[in-house]
Parts: structure tokens; sequence; C-alpha cells
């Protein structure tokens, strides 16, 4: 009897109870901030909602990876761009003017 009990007991709890879901999908916002160090450049991807990156360096050097650091050849004002994706292939891109 008393396993019959635990058991009711159980099966009320869990179909009262809400569970919630975690995931890493948000509201997609692609967003970056950065240092510059002599022609050095890091920036720290503080994005939300995405699962992939990708970086553009003065429209010509791409990087696939979550942060990003790059080095120019000489001083200068050069733009990064960042893309991220979500899960479901949405995309999102923000840019700044670095001037290293």
């Amino acid at each position: 009897m008393q396993k019959i009990f635990s058991l009711l007991l159980l099966v009320c709890i869990l179909s009262t109870t809400t569970f919630a879901q975690s995931s890493s999908e948000g509201p997609l916002e692609a967003a970056f901030e950065f240092e510059t160090n002599c022609l050095s450049v890091i920036c720290n991807n503080t994005s939300q909602g995405h699962l992939t990156s990708q970086w553009v360096f003065n429209n010509t050097d791409t990087l696939f990876t979550e942060d990003a650091s790059f080095q120019f050849s000489e001083s200068g004002t050069y733009n990064v761009a960042l893309t991220v994706v979500s899960g479901t292939g949405a995309t999102a891109t923000t840019q700044k003017d670095i001037t290293v």
C-alpha cells in the first residue's frame, strides 16, 4: 500500500510541477567590445542568442572564433564586423571602426 501511495504522490507532484527548459537561444543580438594595443586589436564577443561567430577585419580577413584578435600591418582606422548565427539560421551583424 505504501508503494502505491508513494507512486500516486510522485505522479501528483510531477503533474503540478513546471519544468523550465534552458536554452542558449534568446533574442539574437550581435555585439562586441574591444581593446587596442599598438597595431593589435582584441575583440570580446558579447553577443546574445548565437551559436557561431564570424569576424571580418578591414573587409578582407575572416576568422570563425567566439572571440578574436588581429594585428594590422600599419596604423590607421579599420572596419571590424561581427556576424553571429542562431540555431535557426538567423543572422545579426554589427560593425565598428577601430583606430590602431
